[in-house]
């Protein structure tokens, strides 16, 4: 069974071991089902084929040679060492064909994309300056519309904080995904903080422009580490090129490009090779 060890964005190091099929059944009922806690099933996937800490980074609460604990770990750590975890599990594991459809209103056609994850993701060390701050359990600052705002890192944990908020709040989806990360606004009292961003329902707050929370996403963003998750595809059938995130879902699986190559190299050991399979655009 392969095992690699991972340098995670926050310097931390995690020994992996490959997944195995009972890991893969987690993952496949879950997404059947459609859970609301597939990122419950994600962490434990990882928890369970996490060797040990090597090196706990900045995290005082790691120690060697026991699990991480991902809910309190960076975000941006949990998702890389889910992209290096599905890379060392399958024998084409480092390349991911995404399902994707053109967004040209005269086109609209759906194709597979191949991405390799090693070469094709760009993938950013968390600024030291970061670092620092988890290690001395600081929040980071920034001022915004005359309030200096402390926040936190994107945790394992945001997730489920940005959830319960959204419980209470189904309407406001973009003040609770700010609020997941707010720790304290200058000048207000912590169930202000949502009628300050987004105005709420009385009149004691204007609410944030979107100019304002552009700019509060753009602190979140510059202390985060991690892989940048933007990409660019060409639409085979009008050859227009178009923006797209990296999908979450499925990364874990082999997904349907492993196993198309699968079909097609056995079918040349077989002399049956098919020259439309093996002309199928997954560009």
């Amino acid at each position: 069974m392969r095992q690699e060890v991972f340098e995670l964005p926050s310097t931390a190091k995690i020994e992996f071991r490959q997944i195995k099929l009972a890991e893969e059944n987690l993952l496949a009922a879950a997404m059947k089902e459609r859970r609301v806690t597939i990122d419950s099933v994600i962490s434990e996937i990882l928890s369970a084929c996490a060797v040990g800490v090597v090196d706990a980074g900045p995290y005082d609460f790691l120690s060697v040679g026991n699990k991480p604990r991902w809910e309190s770990m960076a975000r941006a750590d949990r998702f890389q060492a889910m992209v290096d975890l599905r890379c060392i599990s399958y024998k084409d594991g480092h390349v991911f064909e995404a399902d994707l459809r053109c967004p040209a209103m005269t086109c609209g056609h759906r194709f597979g994309w191949e991405i390799d994850l090693k070469t094709d993701l760009l993938r950013v060390p968390m600024p030291e300056e970061s670092v620092a701050a988890v290690r001395d359990g600081r929040p980071f600052e920034v001022t915004i519309d005359n309030r200096v705002v402390k926040f936190t890192m994107a945790l394992g944990k945001t997730e489920q904080t940005y959830n319960a908020l959204l419980e209470q709040h189904e309407d406001r989806d973009m003040a609770c995904a700010l609020r997941s990360r707010i720790v304290e606004v200058e000048g207000l009292r912590p169930h202000e903080i949502m009628d300050w961003l987004d105005g709420g329902k009385g009149d004691k707050f204007e609410g944030l422009t979107s100019e304002d929370a552009e700019e509060l996403r753009e602190a979140f963003d510059l202390v985060e580490g991690g892989i940048d998750t933007a990409l660019e595809a060409k639409c085979p059938r009008c050859k227009e090129y178009f923006d797209f995130d990296l999908p979450f879902s499925g990364m874990l699986l082999p997904g349907s490009g492993i196993a198309k190559r699968r079909r097609q190299a056995r079918r040349r050991q077989e002399g049956k090779s098919s020259p439309l399979e093996d002309s199928t655009p997954t560009t």
